[in-house]
């Protein structure tokens, strides 16, 4: 069994892809959030992990 490399967990990524839904819904569970706090929070910030958190934490 091969273990596809391009399929990457929400915790070893570095951006946020909102385009994405799989990704957007992933992101929302790990920071407890909605879906739209998630896209609001990139809109606002940009779509790197450790200011989308700064952003949510406020």
């Amino acid at each position: 069994m091969s273990v596809d490399l391009a399929i990457r967990q929400p915790e070893l990524q570095e951006r946020i892809n909102v385009h994405q839904p799989y990704d957007l819904r992933s992101w929302a569970i790990r920071f407890s959030v909605s879906t739209e706090k998630i896209q609001q929070a990139v809109l606002v910030v940009g779509p790197v992990v450790k200011d989308v958190k700064r952003y949510l934490r406020k």
